[in-house]
């Protein structure tokens, strides 16, 4: 993810708050940005240690879980999040969508890198890495927003 990325997911985040938008949305940009942080953390320690396939994975989700705790442990124990709040699979909005968020942004980076190899490296539209992200991520949003 560009820095562009972050700093919209970041924006976004803030926004949803502010704007007192659902939970269920505001965890899916919550997770974007999580997964954000760890690749740009990933990409800081390769440039220290050299990292092969099967390490770079491992770390890679250490620092996801690192990175996801850091943030949810605080709302956990802050009432944020609590058990008597509505759930989806036996977890919170917050948290359920946090998840889907990783997920969501994931298919992005994995799309724009897709995308970019079968085109000899290139885009194929201006911004294409700033797009896909933040557009999956809000259209997610609508479709929380429209069926949740």
């Amino acid at each position: 993810m560009c820095p562009i990325c972050t700093i919209g997911v970041a924006v976004g985040l803030g926004l949803s708050r502010w704007l007192r938008i659902s939970d269920l949305i505001s965890g899916l940009w919550i997770g974007a940005l999580i997964l954000a942080l760890t690749l740009w953390s990933l990409k800081f320690l390769e440039k220290k240690i050299k990292l092969s396939g099967k390490a770079k994975l491992i770390c890679g989700f250490l620092i996801l879980v690192f990175i996801w705790a850091l943030i949810f442990l605080p709302l956990y124990f802050t009432g944020i999040i609590n058990k008597n709040l509505p759930a989806v699979l036996g977890l919170d909005y917050l948290t359920f969508s946090s998840f889907l968020g990783i997920i969501v942004s994931g298919l992005a980076v994995l799309s724009d890198k897709i995308i970019r190899k079968h085109n000899q490296g290139k885009v194929y539209f201006h911004y294409q890495r700033v797009i896909l992200p933040l557009g999956l991520l809000i259209l997610t949003s609508l479709i929380l927003k429209l069926f949740c």
